[in-house]
């Protein structure tokens, strides 16, 4: 027997949390609306393991339409009423687990769901789950947290625990069913449903069919489930059968790739030993060459030393032979003039040279103060012309002169370069004043446009909604007017750029101006008292300067109004003196019985959009005339650029110019090489030539003999340390490996039981090469063995593939490693001589079971049944004819 013992449920319609603890009997009561039906609901999804939205509040509403997610965010509204209202809004997690015990067994254990809801509504993470034990004692709440385990912390909770303490997950409701069908000891259908009946509001209608679905039972039970298994095993042991054969059939498959392998691994042997005796034999024939060319090279170094003993002979006999025509040369007395005048040449030579040097270098002089004179129009001077005569006889006196016009030059290039940075900087500005305006930002003063920004900015910081406006800028001439702007603007002045702020800003910002006079001096700067003007009522003269005004903001009139409303605006000169403040268009203004002329020549005007258009026409024809003048300072700065590359000239140049420039020292110079020259050619020099040529021949046959001779030094030398190399180096280095290579070859063919026919296959493999030919019959050997590797690798990593899907496909255990495929082959055996004939005798027995059983146990016993059934429907008709219907039983 299995009974309820708690209810846990978090997150569950209007429950957080609660637990509630059942008896043998419970009564739920309560008003409507407490949660009775949420209760049942939830057993409901707990027993039945549904969640469809037909089983839900039927026990409050037959006509309910309540969901299971509307269950989990705590829906309300939803059953006739307008609108909805949820009680969970945020992610978060639901938990409904029953708490059951077995007598029988007397252990406990708990089923139920776990959901990860969020805050979009969206599909919840869902998962159902069983647990072998009572309710956890912390009702599935991280205790650090305060907060239930999601699904993924409660997977996790299976952590360090034994395979059978673990919770259990299912994903889907059909796994869920069929578990606790065996947690609940295979409950039949009919009670499921008749557990869905019973809550609903319902009345039962069909009496029939309810007592025949729920109540009839019979007497005598087929033995159904007997029959079952016995044709179950039957169908079973084919199965198996089959199985069986496909095993064997997938086993063949495998032992023929594990031949191939076997036969790649023997190929592969072969290979290995074909390429180690070729390296071997390889290494014999490369001692066999090195000894051959020892033997050369000792052959070749003997035969360079006979030729060194005959050279040598040959250079003895031809310095003798030299030294006896040397001795007869020496002895010429042409030989002594010679050598006089040749000696005498050579300084002459050397003296025309230099010369001839300075005498280049001053012509070249003359020439570039010429042009640099002929250039000096360029800068508006004025310089006597020279003739060249007279330029070559005072050369120093006109150098002087020039050197002193190159050093005025070079000042005024400084004088413009300086002017230009200037000009330049003030461009720039221009510039700036030119976005500026662009912007709509008329231009102001730098010293008022900062105290401006920086005020506005400390304003905002106390409220976002101050602002500062300059006088100007809350002003505009009357349509008509404009004629009297100049004067409006002269006679305000800078007070045209007195700020307004809001009366309620006025001590703050006086603060701030007097915070700022502390840190530095901000002379011209007004701050209007608008408060303080309002109290004050001013007289305006109905032609004064105040009329042509338009104020923007109304909070600036009086003080406009003070300023302006007594200057009268008069047309003539005459009608000054007629008033106490007069002003005309001209700017004339009569104050304090004093008439002076206002300054409007560079006034920047600042009041209105017709000032702002104003100031950009003055800008960009500024700008254009800065461009303009930067461009003539680049041209003059380039023109004396120019001139100042010309390299002064001091005394030194000065001397050369007048002592070598008419060229007469270059020409009485050149006369005296020409006369030595001519003497030369009168020698008679024909013994002395002759001699000469037998010398010079002597020298080249010496020198041939000296370069033979080093020729044969370095290539005997060169024999030499190759035969000591071969000899004391590579042959013993080839010996060695020769030694090491027959090792290696005898412990590759040790297990090779084809040795004697390999012998005679090598042989024939080598007969297709040539007889020195090792190297490339090693590659193309190696490279086969690389591609029998691979064919090796290839059906390795198959026969792997092959029995692991083989063991995935029947659930074997074989060993996933191609070394132990001896036992694919002993298993197959094993089936094909054992098992499968054990299979064919199984069942034939099972066959012949399972149709004695149906024919005796399961049509005779239905048969009773069926008669029992019809008694039992007569005996519940008679009953149901005897009982009243609307009175209490």
């Amino acid at each position: 027997m299995i009974q309820l013992k708690r209810l846990l449920m978090i997150h569950w319609q209007s429950y957080n949390f609660q637990v509630v603890d059942f008896s043998q009997v419970t009564l739920l009561t309560g008003q409507t609306g407490v949660g009775k039906s949420t209760i049942i609901d939830a057993l409901n999804v707990v027993l039945l393991g549904e969640k469809q939205k037909h089983i839900f509040n039927k026990a409050a509403n037959e006509n309910s339409a309540r969901t299971f997610e509307s269950y989990l965010y705590g829906k309300f509204g939803d059953d006739g009423g307008e609108g909805f209202l949820y009680l969970r809004k945020d992610n978060f997690t639901s938990y409904v687990v029953a708490e059951f015990y077995n007598k029988d067994e007397a252990k406990y254990f708990c089923c139920g769901f776990v959901a990860d809801c969020y805050k979009d509504l969206g599909t919840p993470n869902f998962q159902w789950f069983t647990l072998p034990s009572r309710l956890p004692t912390n009702y599935f709440i991280d205790q650090q947290t305060s907060t239930p385990y999601s699904v993924s912390e409660l997977i996790y909770q299976n952590q360090g625990k034994e395979k059978e303490d673990w919770f259990q997950f299912w994903s889907t409701d059909k796994d869920y069913r069929k578990m606790i069908a065996g947690l609940f000891g295979q409950v039949r259908d009919d009670y499921r449903r008749l557990l869905k009946q019973s809550v609903s509001f319902t009345p039962v209608k069909d009496i029939k069919a309810f007592l025949t679905d729920f109540v009839s039972e019979t007497q005598s039970l087929i033995p159904v489930e007997t029959m079952q298994r016995s044709i179950y095993n039957y169908k079973a042991l084919e199965l198996e059968s089959e199985k069986m054969q496909q095993k064997i059939q997938q086993l063949e498959i495998l032992l023929k790739e594990i031949d191939r392998l076997n036969k790649n691994n023997q190929t592969k042997q072969r290979q290995i030993t074909f390429i180690e005796k070729a390296k071997l034999d390889w290494l014999v024939y490369q001692e066999k060459t090195l000894k051959e060319s020892i033997q050369k090279n000792k052959a070749q170094k003997d035969a360079l030393e006979v030729e060194l003993t005959q050279l040598n002979e040959k250079n003895q006999f031809l310095k003798k032979e030299k030294e006896n025509i040397q001795r007869e040369k020496e002895q010429l007395a042409v030989l002594q003039d010679q050598a006089y005048l040749q000696g005498k040449m050579k300084d002459e030579k050397n003296q025309l040279e230099r010369i001839t040097k300075e005498t280049t270098y001053a012509e070249a002089t003359v020439r570039d103060l010429k042009n640099w004179v002929g250039q000096l129009d360029l800068t508006q001077r004025k310089f006597i012309h020279v003739p060249d005569q007279a330029l070559i006889e005072d050369f120093a006196a006109v150098n002087e002169q020039i050197n002193r016009i190159y050093d005025e030059i070079s000042h005024e290039k400084q004088t413009l370069e300086r002017e230009k940075l200037a000009v330049e900087e003030a461009l720039r500005l221009s510039l700036e004043n030119q976005k500026a305006l662009s912007d709509g930002k008329k231009i102001v003063g730098p010293t008022f446009e900062k105290f401006k920004k920086d005020l506005l900015l400390y304003l905002q910081q106390i409220d976002s909604t101050a602002s500062v406006d300059y006088v100007a800028d809350l002003l505009e001439i009357k349509p008509g007017e404009e004629a009297w702007q100049e004067a409006i603007e002269a006679y305000l002045g800078n007070q045209r750029f007195y700020l307004v702020v809001e009366p309620r800003f006025y001590m703050k910002a006086l603060k701030y101006y007097q915070k700022v006079q502390q840190k530095q001096e901000v002379a011209n700067i007004g701050i209007i008292h608008i408060d303080q003007l309002k109290k004050e009522k001013f007289t305006v003269h109905s032609s004064s300067l105040s009329t042509k005004l338009v104020v923007q903001n109304p909070i600036l009139q009086p003080y406009i109004d003070y300023l302006l409303g007594r200057v009268v605006a008069c047309e003539t000169l005459e009608k000054l003196a007629h008033y106490q403040t007069a002003i005309t268009k001209e700017a004339f203004l009569y104050k304090g019985f004093v008439t002076r002329k206002l300054a409007i020549k560079n006034l920047r005007l600042a009041v209105g959009r017709q000032a702002l258009e104003k100031q950009r026409l003055e800008m960009m024809k500024l700008i254009q005339q800065q461009q303009a003048q930067i461009a003539q300072l680049e041209n003059e700065i380039g023109q004396r650029q120019f001139l100042l590359k010309y390299e002064k000239k001091d005394k030194k140049t000065e001397q050369i110019v007048q002592e070598y420039v008419d060229q007469s020292k270059q020409k009485q110079q050149q006369a005296i090489v020409e006369r030595l020259i001519e003497q030369l050619n009168k020698l008679d020099k024909s013994k002395l030539i002759a001699l000469e040529i037998k010398i010079k021949e002597l020298e080249d046959a010496l020198e041939a003999v000296h370069n033979r001779v080093g020729e044969i030094t370095n290539a005997k030398e060169e024999l030499k340390q190759e035969i000591q190399i071969e000899e004391s180096n590579k042959l013993p280095k080839k010996i060695k490996e020769i030694l090491e290579q027959e090792k290696e070859y005898q412990k590759q063919t040790i297990d090779f039981h084809e040795k004697k026919n390999f012998e005679t296959e090598y042989d024939e493999a080598r007969q297709a090469y040539r007889k020195d030919d090792y190297k490339i019959f090693i590659s193309n050997f190696e490279n086969s063995l690389k591609r029998t590797e691979n064919m090796i690798e290839t059906s390795k990593a198959d026969i792997i593939t092959f029995v692991s899907n083989y063991n995935q496909k029947f659930s074997e255990s074989l060993p996933v490693r191609v070394d132990q495929a001896f036992v694919y082959r002993e298993v197959y055996e094993k089936y094909c001589e054992s098992d499968l004939p054990e299979f064919t005798v199984q069942i034939r027995d099972a066959k012949k079971k399972a149709m004695q059983e149906f024919r005796y146990d399961f049509l005779g016993k239905l048969k009773s049944n069926i008669e029992n059934l019809k008694r039992q429907v007569a005996e519940i008709n008679d009953a149901l004819k005897k009982q009243k219907f609307g009175e209490d039983i």
